[in-house]
């Protein structure tokens, strides 16, 4: 999910001519959009009212910076500038905000390809084969 993120900005920055294709799957753009609305994984995403690192799953620890960085990334608008072929894999059974932002992907990125997913959660646990399959036909495709 942040991996999706991350590899949207990522192909966003360096463009078709360094990734010629790209697969996000179950991506989170819904971090960027929670943080500028305020709350990201249950906290204030107001910097004055920001602790300096905040408990993740797993006895893990964010820092602030993560919490700056996810509200002052726009990840649509840096996503935009990709210009190569993009899969989106979602489940339909995952968090609503997953959903809804993961949709918008086509609306910015312009050969951004949706494929949503009946029944399947995050990280699609109930059905590895299905976003596998459809991966790597689309890399396949695409690097012929």
């Amino acid at each position: 999910s942040q991996g999706g993120l991350v590899s949207s900005v990522v192909a966003g920055d360096l463009g078709a001519s360094k990734i010629r294709c790209a697969v996000l799957l179950a991506p989170a753009p819904c971090i960027h959009t929670m943080a500028i609305n305020g709350r990201l994984f249950g906290y204030d995403t107001n910097i004055e009212n920001m602790p300096d690192s905040i408990a993740f799953w797993d006895n893990t620890y964010l820092g602030k910076q993560y919490m700056v960085s996810a509200r002052d990334m726009d990840v649509f608008e840096r996503s935009s500038h990709y210009d190569g072929a993009t899969l989106v894999i979602q489940g339909l059974s995952d968090g609503a905000e997953l959903i809804a932002d993961s949709a918008r992907y086509p609306e910015f990125i312009k050969d951004c390809t949706y494929v949503p997913l009946e029944g399947l959660t995050h990280c699609f646990p109930e059905d590895y084969g299905t976003p596998a399959r459809l991966s790597a036909e689309f890399i396949a495709e695409h690097l012929k």
